[in-house]
């Protein structure tokens, strides 16, 4: 997977600097968005001669060195913002300069110092979702997934429509062979992201999605005309254990019928779907928890409510198939009901 780092955008007020300064960041910030960083750090440069003690100063020449890939002297130029942004107590650039703090210093090939940074940021700024995800993120590259689980837990609890925290918990949970857990995250993303680019699909989509069909229809193979293997992984500690087991046995009889209907993979995916939906309408829900919380109860609701192969449908948006927006486009009332659904 990609590594990621989002940084903040910010909403720049500049009252009160000379007009000088202002006119020389402004250019500088214009230069930056234009891709020309080495000139944009030149005029944030000369601001910086203007106003010493300006945090946004430095926070841009480190954002502009972070994508030169110019990490050590953007770790500089963040650890200036940082101390700045705390003198002017500036809570919008000091958690903006923690974020590209981090990502640089990770960047720069040490993961744990940048662990320790979030870890410092979050005390100061602990509802950030932006925060708990890099730190997750952190944890995951290294190998430290329990502790990645529980922080990427905690940023989708924060923001529910942060895309990239379930496809990251989709590939924690698949590495700990927590296989629902793992499908019903990235089944998560599908959906955010299908929803947010319904014409284009991205490629990180695509990506997803070929995990996605291993995770769903890809743990049974056929090896012979009556021959079945199910390649399935059970772990301890595991509250979907059983369900993982039935799906896996109903896959396995689902895939002689699917052959001998000669079902495309869309529709063997659209049968997977319909039994996991099911099968955890069995399973108890907790508010309390986060996997038999929200995410549970979403997919016992689209059984509820029959909206699974609504939901599925947005899903295989990713699979590229025209009949696939063709059947979205004519059934935009239950669509509307999928998006109410997720919206609550």
């Amino acid at each position: 997977m990609k590594p990621l780092f989002i940084i903040l955008f910010l909403s720049i007020s500049i009252v009160g600097f000379s007009q000088d300064f202002e006119k020389i960041l402004k250019e500088g910030i214009a230069l930056h968005d234009q891709g020309k960083y080495r000139l944009a750090i030149q005029k944030y440069e000369r601001a910086a001669q203007i106003d010493k003690k300006s945090s946004i100063v430095y926070y841009e020449m480190a954002y502009s060195y972070y994508l030169l890939k110019d990490y050590k002297k953007s770790i500089k130029q963040s650890k200036k913002a940082i101390k700045v942004a705390k003198s002017n107590k500036d809570n919008s650039i000091l958690l903006s300069s923690y974020l590209i703090n981090g990502a640089a210093i990770d960047d720069n090939g040490n993961t744990k110092k940048a662990i320790k940074v979030y870890q410092k940021a979050i005390k100061k700024f602990p509802d950030n979702y932006l925060l708990r995800y890099n730190l997750g993120y952190s944890f995951f590259k290294n190998k430290d997934n329990d502790k990645a689980q529980a922080m990427i837990e905690k940023a989708i609890a924060l923001n529910p429509k942060h895309t990239t925290s379930h496809i990251l918990l989709s590939h924690i949970t698949r590495n700990k062979n927590l296989r629902v857990q793992s499908i019903m995250a990235i089944s998560h993303f599908l959906y955010l992201e299908n929803l947010n680019h319904p014409i284009n699909v991205t490629a990180r989509s695509k990506e997803a999605f070929d995990i996605f069909k291993k995770q769903t229809i890809g743990n049974v193979t056929k090896d012979g005309e009556n021959s079945i293997t199910i390649n399935l992984s059970m772990t301890d500690n595991d509250d979907f254990s059983n369900i993982n087991m039935m799906l896996s046995l109903i896959e396995a009889s689902n895939r002689i019928t699917a052959d001998s209907l000669n079902l495309s993979e869309n529709q063997r995916i659209h049968l997977f779907m319909k039994n996991l939906c099911s099968s955890l309408t069995n399973k108890e829900s907790n508010g309390a928890q986060f996997w038999t919380g929200k995410y549970l109860t979403i997919f016992q609701q689209l059984h509820e409510k029959k909206l699974v192969e609504t939901f599925t449908n947005i899903l295989l948006l990713s699979s590229g198939k025209t009949e696939v927006a063709t059947w979205l486009n004519a059934h935009e009332v239950e669509v509307t009901k999928v998006e109410i659904l997720f919206s609550e």
